[in-house]
């Protein structure tokens, strides 16, 4: 009886995961981001009133957003509608020197969305349904009903994307895109050929980029006093020489009259030795929590170390990482496995902001546990426990609230 519960209960609580091709790009796809991932944050807070957040974590499920980013070696990037399964934009990054090979087209190798307009919603409708629940308001959910667009809190063009291509890093602002042409007689274009902010110059990386990744506001601490100043957001850019350079208040809106080179505080943080050429291979903001709302950075590369940083207003990049962990080859019965050095290939964080994933190279996945500004090293998810035989290129906490990922090498994405 007791096993046939179990099954049960299993069976009832299993995540459905239902396949779909999408297919566009010409050629392989590099890099993936949805509209909605970082939406698991919201769920993580540390109060006990778990009855306020399962019934908000109901909400966001018939809630969020439908939209999926990629980047592609065909020179684009585009913004993919779940419920349509078809291409709702196409941006196009600007060339290089055709001379190079291949008409100048230069791959895109990290996309993300701005939070801005999604988080912001998300933020006011939290503080908005919590001041409900507090008075006794029974139309708890209501607030979460502001859209006509088939509960999705983002329509296609209500979101500003960036790209990186090479060592340059380019916004587009797709309702600027969405305004200019409905002002014209002609119908809407799908491609978008020019981006609305050129932040090169800002980031200053000087080989390619491997992540982009934006930070988090801060957690309300019940004192109203935790909008981070409006809701302003740091950009990281990991890139091959080693380094991780971060800028501040990165625009999220194009005005006419504003230039399309941006300058902001910019930070480089120097992860890896020049002398040993490790690149920064993953480069990931900690979530905040309540009980600590300071703004740290994660870095890891090829020279098999994991870092944190302190990535506040006065910090100073010269006084290193506050924690740096060396990644140790994980250790197997297995005499077939292929023997890696355990480069730290991808990073991620748990909503929570307490664990800290890595996908090494040797095939194991490290488990790191985050308290305060320290890291240390609580287990290991290697090839004995059913793990991978080779090295592994991405990891991601699971929320099965929206969707699983994985990138095509020809071109489509699954």
């Amino acid at each position: 009886m007791a096993a046939a519960a179990t099954e049960q209960q299993h069976q009832q609580y299993s995540p459905k995961i239902q396949k779909r091709t999408l297919k566009g790009h010409r050629k392989p796809v590099l890099c993936l981001a949805h509209s909605s991932e970082r939406l698991a944050y919201y769920n993580s807070n540390d109060s006990n009133n778990n009855h306020r957040h399962h019934q908000q974590q109901q909400q966001q499920q018939h809630h969020t957003p439908s939209l999926l980013l990629s980047g592609s070696e065909d020179g684009t990037a585009r913004l993919w509608d779940l419920r349509t399964r078809k291409t709702a934009l196409c941006m196009v990054v600007p060339r290089g020197n055709e001379s190079d090979g291949d008409g100048g087209i230069v791959e895109v190798t990290s996309v993300a969305f701005h939070p801005s307009i999604s988080e912001e919603r998300q933020h006011q409708q939290q503080e908005q349904h919590a001041h409900d629940v507090t008075n006794g308001d029974d139309m708890v959910g209501e607030h979460f009903n502001d859209n006509n667009n088939g509960g999705s809190l983002l329509s296609n063009h209500d979101c500003t994307i960036y790209a990186t291509a090479d060592n340059r890093v380019y916004g587009y602002d797709l309702r600027h895109h969405s305004t200019t042409v409905s002002t014209t007689t002609s119908p809407s274009s799908p491609i978008v050929k020019t981006p609305h902010f050129d932040l090169t110059s800002s980031f200053g990386c000087s080989d390619e980029i491997n992540q982009l990744s934006f930070s988090f506001p801060k957690r309300n601490d019940g004192s109203g006093s935790g909008n981070d100043g409006g809701m302003k957001y740091w950009l990281a850019a990991g890139d091959d020489s080693g380094e991780a350079h971060v800028v501040e208040c990165v625009p999220d809106q194009y005005h006419a009259q504003q230039q399309r080179q941006y300058k902001g505080q910019h930070k480089v943080f120097h992860h890896a030795d020049p002398q040993t050429m490790a690149i920064t291979s993953s480069s990931l903001f900690r979530p905040r929590t309540t009980n600590n709302n300071e703004c740290h950075l994660a870095t890891g590369g090829t020279d098999c170390t994991v870092k944190l940083w302190d990535i506040s207003s006065n910090s100073n990049p010269r006084r290193g990482p506050s924690a740096s962990i060396h990644i140790a080859p994980a250790v197997s019965e297995n005499t077939t496995q292929l023997c890696n050095p355990p480069y730290v290939h991808s990073l991620s964080w748990s909503p929570s902001g307490r664990y800290l994933a890595a996908g090494i190279g040797d095939g194991s996945c490290a488990i790191l546990r985050a308290e305060g500004r320290r890291l240390s090293e609580v287990g290991r998810l290697g090839f004995d426990e059913g793990g991978h035989g080779s090295a592994v290129a991405a990891v991601c906490f699971a929320s099965f609230g929206s969707c699983y990922r994985q990138g095509g090498g020809g071109g489509g994405i699954d």
